[in-house]
């Protein structure tokens, strides 16, 4: 997949995933004790919805990174406009060339983003990085049961070929050191009011330029498909939060 041609389709977007402030605060309210003005790291930020609310409601210093520029620039600016431009430190960064020391923060988050690197590697990679007691929460497209429509499961056989359920992410988890490990599905509510819904309205925008561009046209064909088949099976498939915690 061409990450210019994903971003071009999500372009303004008001987000790049599935996902609400009022699940990201839900999320927020499930973690438990954590250290006054925690250290927090957003990984792979986008325009840094959950960033804000760290920001807000933990009073965390945040480090936010991603590798697109322009979101970052969209965080900033957002920041600031929250009043919370201060406690945030928007950095282009890869989540798999971090350089951070060891337990470097007390809160590790990653909605939507590490199945870039893989959710074991994932957890691998941040489980260094947490202090004693820290937490990491991600969130990630999983099967939710055993009801596994066929057409579904060859669709995602192709195109997300890792997905799992969040039972397996756990075990993972356990197997690396974490305890406390928990999760719960995101609402299917989230999927559409700022995901999907304005994503169908960038895609009617773009179909000109997808005539004359054939991978963007290829990667739009494939997102309605993605976007059916979640209308028709969303009690099969949905992105999940995890929370694990360290020792």
């Amino acid at each position: 997949m061409s990450k210019a041609k994903l971003y071009r389709l999500h372009e303004g977007l008001p987000r790049q995933a599935p996902g609400s402030d009022a699940s990201t605060r839900d999320a927020i309210g499930r973690l438990g004790t954590l250290p006054p003005n925690p250290r927090a790291l957003d990984v792979g930020c986008g325009p840094g919805h959950a960033s804000i609310l760290l920001a807000e409601l933990l009073q965390a210093r945040v480090t936010a990174i991603d590798i697109h520029q322009p979101y970052l620039n969209d965080l900033a600016a957002a920041a600031q406009r929250a009043g919370v431009g201060q406690s945030i430190a928007p950095r282009r960064l890869s989540m798999a060339k971090m350089d951070f020391a060891p337990a470097s923060f007390d809160l590790i988050w990653a909605e939507g983003s590490a199945y870039f690197l893989g959710i074991r590697k994932s957890l691998e990679t941040w489980y260094p990085l947490l202090a004693a007691g820290g937490a990491a929460v991600f969130t990630e497209l999983c099967w939710l049961g055993d009801d596994r429509p066929a057409e579904a499961v060859e669709y995602w056989a192709t195109a997300y070929p890792e997905m799992t359920t969040p039972a397996v992410h756990l075990a993972a988890a356990r197997e690396i050191g974490y305890v406390a490990c928990q999760h719960w599905a995101m609402p299917e509510k989230d999927w559409w009011a700022d995901y999907l819904t304005p994503l169908e309205a960038r895609m009617k925008v773009l179909t000109e330029e997808a005539k004359r561009d054939r991978k963007l046209s290829a990667l739009i064909a494939d997102s309605r498909r993605a976007i059916d088949l979640y209308r028709r099976y969303s009690s099969s498939f949905g992105y999940v939060f995890h929370l694990v915690r360290k020792p």
